[in-house]
């Protein structure tokens, strides 16, 4: 074997020993004050004229009822281990959208055909990544394509399709990957402005958000290497670009902030009365660090109510016959970030969980919770 094939594949070593002493040395950080806050604080079981449906890690099915949106569809969460290979899982992704969750792409035109144009855009309409890593884009090229959605794209997401199609072979249509590649929105980049997308009464905007800083996660930034396919590991699942996602809609504006890291926007183009905020790793921050990334996002949109998302393990199948139940990813230190998110809310932002793979509406006005903060 040639030193450059040889090379990638002792990096990869290398990366999964260090990702194994670390997951030994650090499972006993306690996240047992977080998980008895979790059933206490989740939104009851609703339907508004905006539904939100999470997904795990920091996925969401957004619904008016006609158009669906999709934010990081990281639905096979693969039980194997994340040193093991990893790929797409049709029959899982299938599932959801047989359960009709996810409804197959189609236009509201009236007789007689005509343009389809984007408000006329119903069923899942629009998908986005927030970025590379496997637990946010591992299967959202294959959620797109069964749907017949538009995809968000860049050059990474372009490798993960390329990739996923190669991989299913004819298990999925030819047709449904060339579809695809016609649906293609642009994405956003580090130091770009936001980029804005309608779908149906959905307003969709993009901004470019700096990834969380952890010594793991560096070793995951930049993009893939030519050639990338499926089966693949975890470090193969590059970040590329990371964003945050503001939805509009008449009945009220959500903001998405899949990784605690601070969204590259001026504060009116965060204005939102919801905060989907990913806490992973906030734990191993300092204090200061985690006031300051909730002041950029959460204060500066001015939100009244704060989703905490991105605290799970990945692991397992999700649905609402499970009960909605998620297990946290112990290495993420999430007592210690509670205790600084239970401050910063107390009294002013009323602070939540959405249960795993049932349907909330995120504006629902709840009696604010008296227990789960010190």
């Amino acid at each position: 074997m040639g030193t450059e094939l040889a090379q990638p594949r002792v990096r990869g070593r290398l990366f999964a020993a260090c990702v194994a002493g670390l997951v030994l040395l650090l499972a006993g950080c306690s996240s047992a004050e977080f998980m008895e806050s979790v059933a206490p604080r989740s939104l009851p079981p609703s339907r508004g004229a905006v539904t939100v449906t999470n997904l795990g890690v920091s996925g969401l099915l957004i619904d008016d009822g006609a158009t669906q949106i999709v934010i990081d569809g990281f639905l096979t969460r693969p039980d194997k281990g994340l040193l093991s290979p990893m790929a797409p899982d049709l029959k899982t992704i299938r599932a959801w959208l047989n359960d009709n969750r996810m409804r197959a792409f189609h236009c509201a035109v009236p007789a007689g055909g005509g343009t389809c144009t984007e408000e006329e855009r119903r069923g899942v309409s629009l998908v986005v990544a927030a970025h590379g890593h496997y637990d946010h884009a591992l299967d959202t090229p294959t959620v797109a394509a069964l749907t017949g959605s538009w995809l968000v794209r860049d050059d990474w997401i372009d490798e993960i399709t390329r990739a996923s199609e190669a991989y299913f072979g004819n298990a999925v249509p030819a047709e449904a990957w060339a579809a695809l590649r016609s649906h293609g929105l642009a994405s956003a980049s580090k130091g770009s402005p936001p980029v804005e997308h309608r779908a149906g009464a959905f307003t969709v905007t993009l901004i470019p958000t700096l990834h969380v800083d952890y010594p793991g996660v560096r070793l995951l930034r930049g993009v893939p290497d030519v050639g990338f396919s499926f089966p693949t590991r975890l470090f193969a699942m590059k970040e590329g670009n990371s964003l945050s996602v503001h939805v509009a809609h008449p009945a009220g504006s959500l903001l998405v902030v899949p990784t605690f890291g601070v969204p590259e926007a001026p504060a009116e183009r965060l204005r939102a009365e919801v905060v989907f905020l990913g806490i992973g790793f906030a734990g191993w921050k300092e204090p200061t660090e985690r006031i300051r990334v909730w002041q950029q996002t959460v204060g500066r949109s001015g939100a009244h109510r704060v989703v905490l998302t991105h605290w799970d393990n990945n692991k397992g199948s999700i649905s609402a016959e499970t009960g909605g139940a998620l297990k946290p990813l112990g290495v993420l230190r999430l007592d210690r970030s509670w205790k600084s998110f239970c401050a910063l809310a107390s009294g002013m932002v009323d602070m939540r969980f959405a249960p795993a793979g049932v349907a909330v509406d995120p504006f629902i006005a709840t009696t604010a919770p008296s227990v789960g903060c010190p």
